[in-house]
């Protein structure tokens, strides 16, 4: 399975539907008083299912939970710049997945 090699750090959203409705986005999405994106469920529980000893402790971890990677929300992009992203993320796969630009 793929694995990320860098962890995601920062999210900022874009389009008509981020643009249209970022008060209830953001109310629903991110924790209050801060920036950052709510955790999802399933990592909640993971990390709670770790730290309580329910599922097996990898060697070295020392018993400890599992960490839940935290995302900042970055303020909603210009509009029009998810234009922009549709725009290069079109070209990047208008090669296909084998040769597209983004493929190693």
């Amino acid at each position: 399975s793929p694995t990320r090699r860098h962890p995601v750090e920062q999210i900022c959203f874009a389009g008509g539907v981020a643009e249209r409705n970022w008060a209830l986005l953001q109310e629903v999405m991110v924790e209050p008083g801060t920036n950052l994106l709510l955790p999802h469920s399933s990592e909640i529980e993971a990390a709670s299912a770790a730290g309580s000893g329910k599922k097996k402790q990898p060697k070295g971890s020392g018993g400890r939970g599992k960490r839940v990677p935290r995302v900042a929300v970055l303020p909603p992009a210009p509009s029009g710049s998810a234009l922009i992203g549709a725009a290069v993320y079109a070209l990047a796969g208008s090669g296909g997945s084998a040769s597209g630009i983004w493929a190693q």
